[in-house]
């Protein structure tokens, strides 16, 4: 008799520093690092929003690279602390994607 486990929580990769707002060396996009992929900062507005320091973007790693982009980063909403608090409807008005 086959046994199948559920799985209740998303798996991360190794590899995946969660959190991270990393730098693609192929085309030099900027995005933040979620539990199963990227979501890419799309304009300045964004950036900014988040008051993204460019001192804290770093290269992204080999797993990073080929991770897949899962949506965008959404600009700041109030009482929002994070962009994936805000993309995973943690916070304020934010809804989940």
């Amino acid at each position: 008799i086959p046994v199948y486990l559920a799985v209740t929580t998303p798996f991360t990769p190794a590899g995946l520093r969660v959190g991270t707002l990393v730098r693609s060396y192929l085309d030099g996009v900027v995005y933040v690092v979620g539990q199963t992929g990227l979501y890419r900062v799309t304009s300045m507005d964004v950036f900014n929003s988040w008051n993204i320091q460019i001192a804290n973007i770093v290269l992204a790693n080999t797993t990073e690279q080929g991770a897949p982009v899962l949506g965008i980063v959404p600009v700041k909403l109030p009482g929002c602390s994070t962009p994936l608090d805000q993309i995973n409807g943690l916070c304020g008005n934010a809804t989940a994607r």
